[in-house]
């Protein structure tokens, strides 16, 4: 079998700022080249090498590649908001949807639920590098959702400080939070900026947030076995191993709750690493994929 994902940016670990499907991607390929599968990467104006058993799209608004089988993955904002305006759009130009939003793919009734992933062999317990000095919180996110910076990420910022919270990602210039903010570092190096941190803070688009869909950052903090501060988006998943809070000044109290009993905070992390290994790994995504091809009769 030959599989092949269609992104809008290639080359964006090496080159920031880092798109999150281009990482998905690699990560999938990983995993499928482990079962003997062929792959390949290309972006949305680039062409396969040979035309896919499979063409898996990480989003709609892009060309549709020749293969086999079309997939779309809905996992952005954008085609949440496309689905809700016309469920059946993508009906006739797709063989499989798969859709990260539970309330979605109930309402399609046609798709898959395909919830995001995370990679145990990426993130995992470590201890602090020197490439990151260590702090108390840690933010990892580019400045795509400023409509949620003055609620919840300046009372986090005005109570720890920049010595105690620190963000890291792009385009965070004219914010307000400069002086936090520490630049995008190329490569896969989020597993160690976690491990320099006591604790992950996870805010979600206002769009993730109206169809309930949380993105990898969560599965990716407790396997890294760190405790996450979130908004309140997938509370009904991950609700016994994460901190969530209304409000950046809500969290700030939950993290000083956090810091003042680490230990028990740590192992109640630990046991949300056990539930994402049991449960929501890459490897689990892509038998769940090679299952939804294998009911097609297509291949």
């Amino acid at each position: 079998m030959f599989i092949g994902f269609v992104l809008h940016h290639t080359g964006t670990v090496e080159h920031p700022p880092v798109w999150g499907e281009e990482v998905q991607a690699r990560l999938f390929c990983k995993e499928l080249e482990k079962l003997g599968i062929e792959t390949q990467i290309i972006n949305k104006n680039e062409f396969f090498r040979r035309i896919p058993d499979v063409s898996f799209h990480f989003a709609s608004d892009m060309p549709i590649k020749d293969g086999r089988l079309k997939v779309v993955w809905f996992q952005n904002d954008w085609d949440f908001r496309n689905l809700e305006q016309n469920i059946n759009q993508f009906d006739n130009k797709y063989d499989i949807m798969l859709h990260a939003s539970k309330v979605l793919q109930v309402k399609h009734g046609k798709g898959y639920f395909f919830r995001m992933p995370a990679d145990p062999e990426l993130y995992f317990p470590m201890s602090p590098t020197t490439a990151f000095p260590e702090t108390d919180i840690v933010y990892v996110s580019n400045n795509i959702k400023p409509y949620y910076n003055d609620e919840w990420i300046k009372p986090i910022a005005r109570h720890f400080g920049p010595e105690r919270f620190r963000i890291y990602g792009s385009v965070w210039e004219g914010s307000g939070l400069e002086e936090c903010c520490h630049g995008a570092p190329p490569g896969l190096v989020v597993p160690e900026i976690f491990s320099s941190a006591k604790i992950v803070l996870s805010i979600h688009l206002e769009a993730h947030r109206r169809f309930n869909v949380t993105t990898c950052r969560i599965p990716e903090a407790l396997l890294a076995g760190k405790p996450v501060l979130s908004d309140r988006v997938g509370q009904e998943t991950y609700g016994l191993y994460v901190w969530y809070g209304n409000n950046g000044e809500n969290l700030v109290s939950l993290a000083e709750e956090i810091l003042d009993n680490y230990e028990d905070a740590t192992r109640i992390a630990l046991l949300g690493r056990s539930f994402i290994t049991e449960n929501h790994t890459v490897k689990h995504r892509i038998v769940e994929l090679l299952d939804y091809i294998r009911q097609t009769g297509k291949l």
